[in-house]
C-alpha cells in the first residue's frame, strides 16, 4: 500500500507541474488565477480518489450485548474473575471443539467467526492466545477485547531455509522467551548428536542462531531441543532438504605455488567442483591442472575461456600482471555474465582496478604475529584463530556487504554487486592452517560460504512455494507456483490434484489450496515432471511459536477495531472509517467543467 501511494502521489506532482507549466505558458493570461485553482482542485481531487483515505472515528455503543470467546491457553482463573464481575450471565463460544474445559462453562460452538456479528455482538471478550489471521478476517471488523494469557518460556520465533545445497550453512534463528528463574540450553541435534547449542539467561528475551554445514544430501529432520537441566521441556522439528550442489567450474588464478591454492583445489576437487588452477612459472609460462574436468588451452584469458566457468579465484599479483585487453573481458564477464570473482590479497592493489576500487586496505597496529579470531558475519558459529602477521583490514564502503570480520569487527572479507555479478574481496591468510590443524569444518564453513556468495544465481522456469511457514496437517496450506509459462498450469501434491487460479495482478503465480492429512514430507509434482518435496508438521509442534504469532495478530486486529470500556452500558468503540470517495468525484466534475468551459467561452485553443 505504501508503494501505491508513493506511486500516485509521483504521478500526481508530475502532472500537477505539467499542468501548471501550460497555464503559466499560454500568452492569454485572462481568468489565469482561477484556471490555476481549478487546476490545483481537479489533480488534488483526482489524487484523493486514487488513494485509500480513512480516518479513526470513536463511537458510543451500547454493550449488554457482550460476549466471551475461548482460544486455545485461556486462563481459568482470569475468565472466571471476569465472569464474576458481570451482573448477568454472557455468553461463552469456542471456534474449536478441542478447547479444554469449555464444557464448564457451557460454551457454545461456532463455526464461523462472522456468526458474531449477525448475533449483534457488541463487544467481544477473547481469552487465550487468539486467533489465526484468517479467522480474524472472518470477524468482518467485530469489536474485541482481547484478555491475553501470559506467554510460556520457550520459542516464539523461529526461521530457516528448508532447502539448501551441499556445503550450504544451516542457520537457524528466531526468539526465545525465558520467563523462569533459570537459565536454558538450546541444542541443535541430528542422529542423537549435537551440532550446535546456545545458552538462554534466566527472566530474558533473547534472538537466537544455532549452524551446521549438513553433510549428506537428502531430506533429513533435525531436532531443536530446549532443555532446562536434565529435561527436556521442547523438541521441535526441523526439517532440511539438501540438495546436490551443481557442478560449478572455477577457475583459479596463481602468481606463484603455494599451499593455500593446494589445499583449496583439492577441496574444491573433492567437493564436485569443476577446477582448472593455472599457476604462472615463469614469464608467459604457467602450470596447469584440470580436475574434474578436461584439459584445454588457459594460457590466454579470452571470452570464451571465461564462458566455461562459474567462479575466477585469482590471487592480487595475478590480477595486477593481466593485460588491460584481458582485464577489460574478466570485467564483462562480472557485468553481462553472472560470473563471481573471488580476489585474493596480501597487499594493496591498484586503487583505480575495478576489482579493488571498493576495496581500500588499512594495514594493523603491529607487525608481530598475532592470533585473530574470526567470524562470518552471518553466522553465530566461533572459528577457531588464524595466526597472522601484519593483518590487512578492509575498510567499509557503501554499498558493500561484509563477509568474515574480527572480535573487533575488522573486516578481512568484503563482497560488492557488480553488474549482473559479484566481486569478493578477501586478505584472510593461510585458511589452510584450519584444516592443518584438524578444524576442517571451519575451513569448510568458511570457503563454502564464499563460494555460494560467488557462484551465479540461477533464474529457475518455475519455483513452487507453501505458506504459512510452518504448514499443519488437517489445515489449508497455500500452494504457489511462479512461472514464465503459458497455459493454465495444474498441482499435484501426494496423488491429489490442486486447481490453481492466477493472481489478479501478477500473472506468473498461481495459488491453489491443499490440506494435508497426514504428517512429514509431502511430495508434489512439477510441471516439468520433477519432484519437489515440503514438511508438513503435527499438531503439537510449534506450539509456542503458533500461540504469539496469534497473539500477536490479534492485538494487531484490537489497533482498529478496539473497544475502550466505560461503563457497564456503553463502550468508546474506535473503528477505521474510509472517506466517501463522492465528494472528490463532485470536486473533480465541477473543476474539470469550468476549465472546459472557460476554453470554449473565450475560445483561446
Amino acid at each position: 500500500m505504501t508503494d501505491w501511494m508513493y506511486i500516485v502521489t509521483g504521478c500526481s506532482l508530475l502532472l500537477l507541474g505539467f499542468l501548471l507549466w501550460k497555464e503559466m505558458s499560454r500568452p492569454d493570461k485572462h481568468m489565469l488565477v482561477w484556471r490555476i485553482v481549478a487546476t490545483l482542485f481537479a489533480v488534488i481531487s483526482l489524487t484523493c480518489m486514487a488513494l485509500p483515505i480513512s480516518y479513526r472515528q470513536q463511537k458510543t455503543i451500547d454493550t449488554t450485548n457482550e460476549a466471551v470467546l475461548l482460544t486455545e491457553g485461556y486462563n481459568h482463573d482470569s475468565l472466571a474473575h471476569f465472569l464474576r464481575t458481570k451482573e448477568k450471565a454472557i455468553p461463552v463460544y469456542i471456534l474449536d471443539d478441542r478447547i479444554l474445559s469449555a464444557s464448564k462453562y457451557n460454551a457454545s460452538l461456532i463455526t464461523d467467526p462472522g456468526e458474531f456479528s449477525a448475533k449483534g455482538i457488541s463487544a467481544l471478550h477473547v481469552f487465550g492466545f487468539g486467533l489465526e489471521k484468517k479467522e480474524l478476517e472472518r470477524l468482518d471488523k467485530q469489536p474485541i477485547i482481547f484478555h491475553p494469557s501470559k506467554m510460556q518460556t520457550g520459542i516464539t520465533s523461529i526461521n530457516w531455509r528448508p532447502k539448501i545445497k551441499q556445503g550450504e550453512k544451516l542457520n537457524v534463528q528466531g526468539s526465545f522467551h525465558n520467563a523462569s528463574a533459570a537459565s536454558k540450553k538450546l541444542l541443535l541435534t541430528a542422529f542423537n548428536n549435537t551440532l550446535d547449542s546456545v545458552i538462554i539467561p534466566a527472566g530474558k528475551d533473547m534472538k537466537f542462531q544455532l549452524t551446521t554445514i549438513p553433510k549428506p544430501v537428502g531430506r533429513f529432520v533435525y531436532s531443536l531441543l530446549v532443555i532446562d537441566g536434565k529435561d527436556s521441556l521442547e523438541k521441535q522439528p526441523v526439517p532440511v532438504e539438501v540438495e546436490q550442489g551443481g557442478t560449478l567450474g572455477v577457475l583459479m588464478l596463481a602468481s606463484s605455488p603455494d599451499f593455500e591454492n593446494r589445499f583449496l583445489k583439492n577441496w574444491l576437487a573433492q567437493k564436485g567442483y569443476q577446477v582448472m588452477v593455472r599457476t604462472a612459472i615463469s614469464k608467459n609460462k604457467y602450470g596447469k591442472e584440470f580436475l574434474n574436468t578436461e584439459p584445454f588451452n588457459l594460457d590466454r584469458i579470452t571470452a570464451s575461456l571465461l564462458d566455461k566457468f562459474d567462479i575466477i579465484i585469482a590471487d592480487i599479483t595475478t590480477l595486477a600482471s593481466m593485460s588491460n585487453q584481458e582485464l577489460t573481458i574478466l570485467q564483462t564477464s562480472i557485468v553481462q555474465k553472472s560470473k563471481g570473482l573471488i580476489v585474493r590479497a596480501d597487499t594493496a592493489a591498484p586503487h583505480s582496478s575495478f576489482y579493488a576500487r571498493q576495496f581500500p586496505l588499512l594495514h594493523g597496529n603491529t607487525w608481530q604475529q598475532q592470533q585473530i579470531h574470526v567470524h562470518l558475519i552471518d553466522s553465530a558459529t566461533k572459528l577457531q584463530p588464524l595466526t597472522m602477521e601484519s593483518p590487512l583490514f578492509i575498510r567499509v564502503q557503501n554499498g558493500t556487504l561484509p563477509l568474515v570480520a574480527d572480535n573487533q569487527n575488522r573486516v578481512f572479507v568484503n563482497s560488492v554487486l557488480y553488474g549482473l555479478g559479484r566481486i569478493l574481496f578477501s586478505t584472510l591468510p593461510d585458511t589452510y592452517s584450519w584444516a592443518l590443524s584438524g578444524n576442517q569444518t571451519d575451513y569448510d564453513q568458511v570457503w563454502a560460504d564464499l563460494l555460494q556468495k560467488a557462484a551465479p544465481k540461477k533464474i529457475e522456469e518455475e519455483t513452487w512455494n507453501i505458506a504459512p511457514p510452518l504448514p499443519q496437517v488437517n489445515s489449508p496450506v497455500t500452494i504457489i507456483l511462479q512461472t514464465s509459462k503459458t497455459g493454465i498450469p495444474q498441482a499435484e501434491v501426494e496423488g491429489t490434484t490442486v486447481h490453481l487460479t492466477n493472481h489478479y495482478q501478477l500473472p506468473y503465480e498461481w495459488t491453489g489450496k491443499f490440506w494435508p492429512y497426514k504428517e512429514g514430507w509431502q511430495k508434489g509434482i512439477q510441471l516439468n515432471g520433477d519432484t519437489y518435496h515440503w514438511y508438513a508438521y503435527g499438531d503439537s509442534d510449534w506450539k509456542n511459536v503458533h500461540a504469539y504469532n496469534r497473539t500477536q495478530a490479534i492485538k494487531q486486529y484490537q489497533q482498529n477495531h478496539s473497544v475502550a470500556t466505560g461503563s457497564n452500558q456503553t463502550t468508546e468503540l474506535l473503528q477505521q472509517v474510509e472517506v466517501n470517495k463522492i465528494g472528490f468525484f463532485l470536486i473533480f466534475l465541477v473543476s474539470c467543467g469550468f476549465l472546459w468551459f472557460e476554453n470554449k467561452y473565450y475560445n483561446r485553443y
